[in-house]
């Protein structure tokens, strides 16, 4: 079980395209490998503030709703018109390098 009381060392991170700091974040640091963790957060947060946020919006599924959530978002994902400016500026090399 991830315990919503502490922050985990990695996560996986998507930012929001409306607000800057706003983002989704996704953990799958269970120890048993039976649940991940997704929470809305912002960026550059003290850790008390954060853990605060993961408590207040976190959503625990299994490998079925994972699934089920994968799938969802590529079926949307492949609809959507492609962006008009190259992705650079995404923070996929910042995901996994540390605690935030």
């Amino acid at each position: 079980m991830i315990s919503l009381t502490s922050l985990p060392r990695e996560v996986f991170a998507v930012s929001s395209n409306r607000i800057a700091d706003r983002c989704l974040v996704l953990r799958a640091d269970d120890p048993d490998n039976k649940e991940v963790v997704l929470f809305m957060s912002e960026m550059n947060q003290e850790p008390d503030a954060a853990i605060a946020r993961q408590i207040d919006t976190a959503v625990v599924t299994d490998r079925s709703g994972l699934a089920a959530l994968a799938h969802a978002i590529l079926a949307v994902a492949l609809e959507l018109e492609p962006p008009d400016e190259p992705e650079g500026d995404t923070l996929f090399g910042l995901n996994g390098d540390g605690p935030w």
